[in-house]
């Protein structure tokens, strides 16, 4: 970024400027990144809640579904999100 500077082309107030939307560029790359972190952050949460959830169904219906089951389970509620 600094090397565009050299010929002195740019005011300082220019450079200043150009300097200031790049960092605003950079920061919103920055939020959309944190707002896509939340959101698998809150899928992960989801999907271990279901697991929980299928989990306890299991244990009190005395099931005997397999571990492929309880996959199959969670892949069928997983196209449901």
């Amino acid at each position: 970024m600094d090397r565009i500077f050299n010929d002195r082309s740019f005011s300082q107030t220019e450079q200043t400027k150009i300097k200031f939307k790049q960092r605003a560029r950079d920061l919103d790359a920055l939020d959309r990144a944190a707002i896509d972190v939340m959101r698998c952050l809150s899928e992960l949460e989801k999907a271990e809640s279901d697991v929980d959830s299928l989990e306890r169904s299991l244990s009190t219906t005395g099931s005997t579904k397999t571990p492929n089951d309880v996959q199959r389970e969670m892949q069928e509620k997983d196209k449901e999100v």
